[in-house]
C-alpha cells in the first residue's frame, strides 16, 4: 500500500512539473511574440521621425523627414497626412497651394482633404483671390460637413463673397450663420461683417444699425473699436459728422493702441478730404505663418495600437477663429509691459521669438503691428539667394528660458501656432 501511494506520488509530481514547464515555455514565447509585435516597421520609424520633428516645431527637420518618406514609402498610408503637414510648414504660399491640390487630386476620399480644401481657401484668401477662395470654403461646407473647420468655412466664405462684391450672398451667409446657433463664430464678428457688408453696398443706415446693435447687445465685445470706428465711417456718410467725430474721438481716448485709433488720427489730420467707409478687405495677419491652425485641433498620438491619426500634432495656423478678422477692424488692446525684456541693453546679445518669416513686408509689419499691443516687436530683414526676407521677432531676452515662456504664451494667448527661438548673435 504504501508503494502504490510513492509511486502516485512521484506520478503526480512529475506531471506538475511537466506542466509547469510546458507554461513556462508557452509565457517566453508569447512576451517574444508580444515583444516582436511592438517593433516599428522602418516606414513606421520613420512617420514616427517625421511626426517627432514637427511637434518639436523643426522646419528643416521636419521637411527632410518628408521627403525621405515620400521617395521611400509613395504608397503609404500615411501620404495624405504628411503631405499636408509639408504643406502647413511652407513660407512660401504658392508651394503650399500645389501641394493642397495634389493632395485633394490624389486622395479625395481621405479625411485630409477637406483640410487640405479649407486652408486651399485661406491660402486664396490670403493672396484676395477671392472668387478661388469661395469656391474651396464651399467644398468644405457642401462635402465635409463633419470637418471641424466646418463653422469657419462657412463664415470665411462669406467674407469671401463680400471680398469679391457679392454683398447680398455675403449678408444671406452671415444671417444663416447667425441663426444656426453655432458655438464657433460669435455674434459680435457676424455683426461687425454685417455692418460691413452694409456700408460697402452704401446701405448706411442698416449699417448704423447693426453697429449700434453690437455695440448696445455686446458692451464687453473685443471688437468694440472696430464697430465704433466703422460707425462712426457711416455717420459721417450719412451727413452726421458731429456724431461721427465724437465717435472717432471715443475711439481715439477709450482705445488709444488700436489700429482703428491710428486710422481716425491719419482721417483727422487730413480734415480736407471727406472720410468715406472703407471697404477695402485687409488680410489678416494670422493667415499668413508657416505653421496652420486647423481650430481647436490636438494630435492624439499615434501607438501601434492606434493607426487613425486624423489630426495635425499641435495647433497650426492661417486663421484663428472669430479672431481671424481683417486686419482692419481688429481691435487693440491695452500694451502690456514685459519686465523681462527691459533690463537688455541694445549691443547685448539677446534671444527673441521668431513669430514668422514672410516674402513680403507688408505683411512682417502688418502682424507686427497685431502684437505690439501686448509685446515689444521689430521686423529683421534678412537674405534668402536673391530674395529678401522679413522676420518678426518678439522681445529681447537674457535667456533662452525666458524666451521659451514668451513663446508658450504667444501660443497659448495669441494662437501663434508657430515660434522660434532665435539669437542676435
Amino acid at each position: 500500500m504504501d508503494t502504490m501511494k510513492r509511486e502516485n506520488l512521484i506520478k503526480f509530481l512529475i506531471g506538475s512539473m511537466a506542466f509547469f514547464l510546458i507554461y513556462i515555455v508557452f509565457a517566453v514565447f508569447h512576451a517574444s511574440a508580444i515583444t516582436e509585435n511592438n517593433k516599428f516597421t522602418p516606414e513606421e520609424e520613420l512617420y514616427q521621425k517625421c511626426e517627432s520633428a514637427y511637434t518639436a516645431k523643426d522646419i528643416d527637420l521636419t521637411n527632410k523627414c518628408i521627403k525621405d518618406f515620400l521617395s521611400q514609402y509613395p504608397q503609404s498610408d500615411y501620404i495624405a497626412e504628411l503631405s499636408f503637414i509639408q504643406a502647413s510648414i511652407q513660407s512660401d504660399v504658392n508651394k503650399a497651394i500645389g501641394i493642397y491640390k495634389d493632395i485633394i487630386g490624389k486622395y479625395p476620399n481621405s479625411k485630409w482633404t477637406g483640410k487640405a480644401n479649407f486652408q486651399l481657401a485661406q491660402s486664396y484668401y490670403l493672396q484676395k483671390k477671392y472668387n478661388e477662395a469661395a469656391e474651396f470654403y464651399r467644398e468644405v461646407v457642401v462635402r465635409f460637413p463633419d470637418d471641424e473647420s466646418y463653422w469657419q468655412a462657412r463664415y470665411w466664405r462669406c467674407k469671401s463673397l463680400l471680398g469679391k462684391g457679392d454683398y447680398d450672398g455675403a449678408i444671406n451667409g452671415l444671417n444663416s450663420l447667425r441663426e444656426s446657433g453655432n458655438k464657433e463664430i460669435g455674434n459680435d464678428a457676424i455683426l461687425l461683417s454685417l455692418g460691413e457688408c452694409y456700408a460697402a453696398k452704401k446701405e448706411y443706415e442698416k449699417a448704423v444699425s447693426t453697429f449700434r446693435s453690437l455695440i448696445d447687445a455686446m458692451p464687453d465685445s473685443k471688437w468694440l473699436p472696430s464697430a465704433y470706428f466703422l460707425l462712426a465711417n457711416s455717420l459721417m456718410n450719412l451727413g452726421k459728422p458731429e456724431e461721427a467725430k465724437a465717435l472717432y474721438q471715443k475711439v481715439i481716448n477709450d482705445y488709444p493702441q488700436s489700429v482703428e485709433a491710428k486710422q481716425v488720427k491719419k482721417q483727422l489730420e487730413s480734415p480736407e478730404k471727406q472720410i468715406q467707409a472703407k471697404t477695402e478687405k485687409k488680410v489678416s495677419p494670422q493667415l499668413e505663418s508657416q505653421f496652420l491652425k486647423a481650430s481647436k485641433e490636438q494630435k492624439v498620438p499615434r501607438t501601434q495600437t492606434s493607426t487613425n491619426s486624423s489630426q495635425p500634432p499641435f495647433k497650426v495656423q492661417w486663421k484663428n477663429d472669430d479672431e481671424s478678422k481683417t486686419a482692419d477692424t481688429k481691435p487693440k488692446e491695452e500694451p502690456k509691459k514685459d519686465a523681462k525684456t527691459s533690463n537688455v541693453n541694445k549691443s547685448d546679445p539677446y534671444f527673441s521669438v521668431q513669430v514668422g518669416a514672410f516674402s513680403t513686408k507688408a505683411t512682417a509689419e502688418t502682424l507686427s503691428e497685431q502684437l505690439k499691443k501686448k509685446y515689444p516687436v521689430e521686423v529683421i530683414q534678412s537674405a534668402s539667394g536673391a530674395k529678401s526676407i522679413y522676420k518678426v521677432w518678439v522681445g529681447k531676452f537674457k535667456t533662452r528660458d525666458e524666451a521659451t515662456k514668451t513663446a508658450q504664451k504667444l501660443s497659448n494667448e495669441e494662437k501663434i501656432g508657430k515660434t522660434i527661438i532665435v539669437s542676435s548673435e
